[in-house]
């Protein structure tokens, strides 16, 4: 994995959620995203105090794990 997020991602973050939501939607830890976020690994804005975190370059550094069987 690359140590930098990728700059096409900037430009996309239209397709944004919150760090909560990145969370959950990668089933991490949200210290683990923002950890990622902070070490240049995700694109992500911080607004106030929200992270608005880039999809595409969250789903590139934590792809969403197969559904889970029972």
């Amino acid at each position: 994995m690359s140590n930098t997020a990728n700059l096409d991602h900037y430009h996309a973050l239209a397709r944004v959620v919150t760090l909560a939501e990145a969370s959950r939607i990668t089933y991490r830890d949200p210290k683990s995203v923002k950890y990622a976020i902070q070490a240049g690994n995700i694109a992500a804005l911080k607004c106030g105090r929200v992270w608005l975190v880039s999809v595409d370059s969250l789903l590139e550094h934590f792809p969403k794990p197969e559904k889970m069987s029972a």
